[in-house]
């Protein structure tokens, strides 16, 4: 029997797939219970194309992995240290990669869609051309992310994600859920955000120009120093948010709603703010030129620190 187990021990070191430690194959197929197994790093640099559907590699070590175009989809993988690995164009939807180590890694037109990141660490991997449309990535790390040109992040989850300095430019991010985002530094120029969840998302020092905001949730989002030309934010709502000290140029706020929004010692200017709800919104020591505010309900502008070619509201004091 002691020699049965040693023969069958010897033959698997032959197999890419490695052993474990019962003698029997962790052969690389659909569904395979893999936790027991172990591959060399020369083993690892060879996974590419291969079919894992549905395969459990839940809490294994996987750095510098080469799964280039394989399909991992439905995949356990949570708690997997999988740093610097290759997964473009791999199949990774609806796999499972909570509080693993993805840091950079190249999912490069990875197809990623209904996939769980949630508390994965991702800093500075490289996302281009990939697609997480409905994919969950709460409470993950992507600090210093490039998701520029990246083919969709619709519908997706980023509540609590840390997006700090991370390359959004372009990413289209409709109806995403970043609700309490770190989106801190984060380039978002271009990127579509209509209809988004951003509620006590932080966006200081984010540049927002050209984004679109129409119809996004933005209460108690605090965006200091953010940059804004040329972002629309029709019918949004900045409830309980904080522009202190921002600059706000060539924006569009049509129809948004501004309670308790607090504008304090901002500098606004070329931006429309027309038939705007503005319930107790804090313009002190505001300057304001060259915008619209014709139609906006309840902006009290009198306490603002200096208002030139502007269109005001009928009923603001002057």
């Amino acid at each position: 029997m002691i020699n049965a187990v040693r023969i069958g021990l010897a033959a698997c070191l032959l197999i890419l797939a490695g052993c474990n430690g019962n003698g029997s194959g962790c052969a690389l197929v659909p569904g395979a219970n893999l936790r027991d197994c172990g591959w060399t790093e020369d083993q690892r640099a060879q996974f590419g194309s291969v079919n894992l559907e549905g395969a459990d590699l839940i809490g294994k070590f996987l750095a510098n992995s080469n799964f280039k175009g394989a399909n991992l989809s439905k995949a356990k993988l949570d708690v997997t240290m999988m740093l610097g690995s290759d997964f473009s164009d791999a199949n990774l939807a609806q796999a499972s990669f909570r509080s693993a180590s993805l840091s950079y890694s190249n999912f490069v037109n990875a197809r990623m869609d209904d996939a769980d990141l949630s508390n994965a660490f991702l800093v500075e991997s490289d996302f281009t051309g990939a697609s997480l449309s409905g994919a969950t990535l709460t409470g993950s790390e992507f600090s210093y992310l490039d998701w520029a040109n990246t083919e969709t992040l619709l519908t997706s989850t980023l509540k609590d994600a840390d997006l700090s300095g991370a390359d959004l430019r372009f990413a289209d991010l409709r109806g995403s859920d970043l609700s309490g985002a770190n989106l801190v530094g984060a380039d978002l120029r271009f990127a579509d955000l209509t209809g988004a969840n951003l509620s006590g998302a932080n966006l200081s020092r984010a540049q927002l120009e050209f984004a679109v905001f129409d119809k996004a949730g933005l209460a108690g989002v605090k965006f200091s120093n953010a940059t804004f030309n040329s972002a629309s934010f029709v019918e949004a709502n900045f409830m309980d948010a904080s522009f202190y000290e921002t600059t706000i140029a060539y924006a569009t706020f049509t129809k948004a709603s501004f309670i308790r929004t607090d504008f304090t010692k901002a500098t606004i200017s070329l931006s429309t703010f027309s038939q705007a709800f503005m319930w107790n919104a804090d313009f002190t020591a505001v300057e304001i030129w060259g915008s619209d505010f014709g139609g906006a309900s309840d902006a009290i502008l009198s306490v603002a620190k200096s208002i030139s070619r502007t269109i005001m509201p009928d009923y603001s004091r002057r």
